[in-house]
């Protein structure tokens, strides 16, 4: 049975092995160390002790659908063109909404799937992703047209620190298990086999898949749908009755008292507040919900906040 679990998942170690013939009812089996050694001696390569090492303690999201992260697994040759991977994962529960075979990066694209996903799992509270195309920019056009399409549904809009991929550790890590028992095993000639390949391992690490970060047991297992409903048409953006509300311009400035000020392209024609804060003469910039910036009314200055999150290493900004 041990040999026979191995050679469907080559890339599992002793612990997910054990685990997974408990979880399928089998009783009696031998220790970690035994496995480890049966796999030796049958010249399975990796068949260590099973106890891996362990990263320190990452930060977690209370509950599901606080926080998912989302980013492309590279991307690789097949028949006719080539594939780019999308997953979405939550982080709470490491369980994947998403495994998406996509033929490009486009905003477009992400958009569509990411539409599918809430319509099947809801919507999250936050989602966070890196800095990079589609999704991601710098300077003063930092939000994307799909950040702004995110923030218009409610959802929070978070970025990774630039060079600082660990901050969206979980994903990497998935991504890490996605290409060793998947990518590395077998060769995938179209997108349709793609999407097969990836349907069929997403079921398998959702329900079946002992996870380490989880004590050994499933995402699946921790995993709630969202009671946010996904909103196809949500209502026009509402502001407080004291804010003082401007549209941006074509140019990505929002003007105030004869001044103007750069808050960003993507946000040309939509309606932004400026709302007091407690320090004297500085007022929040908010799109949606979404804190954008500070204007100074002495300096005649604006401060773009930063999308980024440390939430791996500190607690939690939701």
């Amino acid at each position: 049975m041990i040999v026979s679990v191995r050679s469907k998942h080559p890339a599992w170690g002793p612990r997910k092995i054990v685990q997974s013939l408990t979880n399928d009812g089998v009783a009696d089996l031998p220790s970690l160390s035994t496995v480890s050694a049966i796999l030796r001696r049958r010249g399975c390569p990796g068949a260590g002790s099973g106890r891996e090492h362990r990263d320190f303690q990452r930060f977690e999201a209370a509950a599901p659908n606080m926080l998912w992260q989302m980013d492309f697994k590279g991307h690789f040759q097949i028949a006719q063109g080539r594939c780019y991977p999308l997953t979405i994962l939550d982080d709470h529960s490491r369980f994947s909404p998403a495994i998406e075979a996509c033929s490009n990066q486009k905003i477009a694209t992400v958009q569509e799937k990411v539409q599918a996903v809430f319509r099947h799992y809801g919507m999250p509270l936050a989602m966070i992703a890196d800095n990079g195309a589609p999704w991601g920019s710098s300077g003063y056009d930092r939000y994307s047209d799909f950040d702004i399409w995110l923030m218009e549904r409610d959802v929070r809009v978070m970025h990774s620190r630039i060079f600082h991929p660990q901050t969206c550790g979980k994903i990497e890590r998935f991504h890490r298990s996605l290409k060793a028992e998947i990518l590395a095993q077998r060769i995938l000639g179209s997108l349709e086999q793609c999407q097969s390949a990836f349907d069929d391992w997403r079921y398998l690490y959702n329900t079946k898949r002992p996870h380490d970060a989880l004590d050994l047991a499933v995402p699946a297992s921790r995993y709630t749908p969202s009671p946010r409903p996904y909103q196809e048409h949500p209502p026009a953006l509402e502001y407080a009755s004291d804010d003082h509300v401007r549209v941006v311009n074509d140019h990505g400035d929002l003007s105030f008292k004869g001044k103007h000020y750069r808050i960003g392209k993507s946000f040309a024609r939509r309606k932004v507040a400026l709302r007091v804060t407690e320090v004297d003469g500085a007022l929040h910039v908010v799109f949606a919900r979404q804190h954008l910036a500070v204007l100074n009314l002495r300096t005649h200055e604006i401060e773009l906040l930063p999308h980024q999150t440390t939430t791996e290493h500190r607690g939690s900004n939701l």
